[in-house]
């Protein structure tokens, strides 16, 4: 038993020597994340206080834009009517001249001509 303790003992010496390296490596690591973090933190910070202030900046404009269009309203709605009127009108103008063509040079028709015999 006591030949059975000292193997034992034995090899938990290199055991523990590994585990220390390995506390240490980890200790290591945990502490370069710790200072990724806290690098990274402060500009990540500034950048999230920067877009909430163009996301204020922006909602006010939207607001504003609004409250322009909710006031011009009637202008727009005229505005809109008289585009049709005139998109209209240009269509009719164009199936005339589909048409008549020579009404972009006079005014009335040409008169039928008479082929001679």
């Amino acid at each position: 038993m006591t030949q059975h303790a000292d193997t034992v003992v034995g090899s938990v010496g290199p055991l523990v020597s590994n585990v220390d390296r390995t506390v240490t490596n980890v200790n290591k690591t945990v502490t370069n994340v710790n200072n990724t973090v806290d690098a990274v933190r402060d500009p990540v910070l500034k950048d999230l206080a920067e877009l909430e202030r163009t996301l204020h900046e922006a909602q006010a404009l939207l607001s504003s834009v609004q409250n322009v269009v909710n006031a011009n309203e009637g202008d727009i709605t005229e505005t809109m009517h008289n585009l049709r009127s005139t998109s209209e009108n240009v269509r009719a103008l164009s199936e005339s001249l589909k048409q008549r063509p020579w009404n972009l040079i006079r005014t009335t028709q040409p008169a039928e001509r008479r082929v001679p015999r």
